[in-house]
């Protein structure tokens, strides 16, 4: 189990600041009839085996489409749940390895391509967009079948 004190930092940092400063941003965004929030999940709001973190996450997302129809139509608030990230010093060797393996595009998302996605859902393509979460996982969640279990 975890320390009580590990679960109320994880839900702050994650919940909490979500809130807080969507609130914060978005009152402003909305006086000025017009803005985009992109916050910030992670594919670990799907896995129930990733507990406080991923109830954290799941947290984001249901913030995420609260707080799209709270500012709306002025105010845009999507989010992107990404999947492991390439770059991250934390990872073994073998856990990128299993993730490349397991996803069908072969790789791993990385910063850059988060960064851009942000950039992207703040402009007028997106605008009919909110209340959304986009999965940048190259595929991992998507269900599979192998072949001979049909």
């Amino acid at each position: 189990t975890m320390p009580v004190a590990d679960f109320d930092r994880i839900l702050a940092g994650n919940v909490r600041a979500t809130f807080l400063l969507t609130q914060a941003v978005g009152l402003g965004m909305k006086a000025r009839q017009r803005g985009h929030i992109i916050n910030i999940a992670a594919t670990d709001f799907r896995h129930r085996s990733h507990s406080i973190y991923g109830l954290a996450k799941q947290g984001v997302i249901h913030l995420t489409e609260a707080m799209a129809l709270e500012l709306a139509p002025q105010v845009r608030v999507n989010a992107l749940a990404p999947d492991l990230i390439a770059d991250n010093e934390e990872m073994t060797d073998a856990t990128v390895r299993d993730a490349v393996g397991a996803t069908p595009l072969q790789r791993l998302v990385t910063r850059r391509e988060i960064a851009e996605m942000v950039c992207l859902l703040c402009t007028d393509a997106f605008d009919f967009m909110t209340g959304t979460t986009l999965v940048m996982d190259g595929g991992r969640s998507v269900p599979r079948i192998k072949q001979g279990q049909e």
